[in-house]
């Protein structure tokens, strides 16, 4: 049973603002999804009926084969908000006590505390944002969730706030929890996640493993003459294609085979780079998508 398995589901507010356009994916357990996309692409929409907290229009989803808003699912998601709200005159250690009798544990919070580096006895007023994400962290893992949901977790955080997060979904990883995780930062997706979910304007345009994705087209030519050159692969089987100026070239192909053929037929390679920046692709697919 998988922990996330969205079907064919679209979202629209009024009759005529369709936000979501029939999405389908699902998460494998024990790893880290990263959804990502432009702004306005319907991330943060699809976190939320995922978590539960919204209801799609039309279609399904299911997390550990239940309906997200049945209270036995609840219980096994620590959903983490891009924009967290508090008790603002109630301090941080008032949130974490109060949240843990909700859910019927007992936890050390002086433990998270340590780690997230954070004032028990600041008020949510006087947090800082990127002190109000360390504490919505907190809320989340609480109760040690089997499905981690974070929207875009680090945005306003400090460069060792977001040492801590990656290692917290690291750990949640290696100890078979899942991870669905929603951020701009694409550094952040190369380094933790084992999957990508790519969507804009509502649409889903790839999901699949990550080296699919940022390694996909991974090759690009100057060539002397770049018709001739994608005839050329083409005819021996190679997956190419024309990108401007270039010849894309997918990587799966053996680059002392790709030098071979088009030397060999008088078409000199005049420059060639290497492209498995994620940043590349990112552009590449939101041009693509647009």
């Amino acid at each position: 049973m998988k922990p996330v398995t969205v079907s064919g589901v679209s979202k629209a507010y009024g009759k005529k603002k369709l936000i979501l356009k029939n999405i389908d994916f699902d998460v494998v357990e024990g790893t880290c999804a990263g959804l990502i996309g432009p702004n306005g692409a319907g991330k943060t929409t699809l976190i939320k009926i995922v978590a539960g907290l919204i209801q799609p229009t039309s279609g399904e989803v299911k997390v550990f084969g239940k309906n997200p808003f049945e209270d036995s699912v609840k219980s096994r998601i620590g959903y983490m908000p891009e924009r967290p709200e508090f008790f603002e005159e109630k301090t941080v250690k008032y949130h974490l006590e109060f949240f843990a009798r909700l859910r019927g544990i007992e936890v050390d919070c002086d433990e998270i505390l340590s780690k997230l580096d954070l004032d028990s006895s600041k008020k949510a007023r006087e947090l800082s944002k990127g002190m109000r994400k360390k504490l919505s962290l907190a809320l989340a893992v609480l109760h040690d969730p089997d499905l981690l949901i974070l929207d875009e977790p680090t945005a306003g955080l400090d460069p060792q706030a977001t040492v801590t997060l990656h290692e917290i979904v690291r750990e949640a990883v290696e100890n078979g929890k899942t991870v669905l995780l929603s951020t701009h930062n694409l550094y952040e997706v190369d380094d933790l996640c084992d999957r990508v979910i790519f969507i804009n304007r509502g649409k889903l345009y790839f999901n699949g493993p990550i080296h699919e994705l940022a390694t996909s087209a991974v090759l690009r030519l100057q060539t002397s003459n770049n018709t001739a050159a994608i005839e050329l692969l083409r005819k021996a089987g190679v997956d190419a294609q024309v990108t401007g100026k270039w010849v894309a070239v997918n990587n799966k192909s053996d680059i002392a085979t790709i030098l071979d053929i088009l030397t060999r037929n008088g078409v000199d390679v005049l420059k060639m780079e290497s492209r498995k920046n994620l940043y590349e692709v990112f552009g590449d697919l939101k041009e693509e998508t647009g």
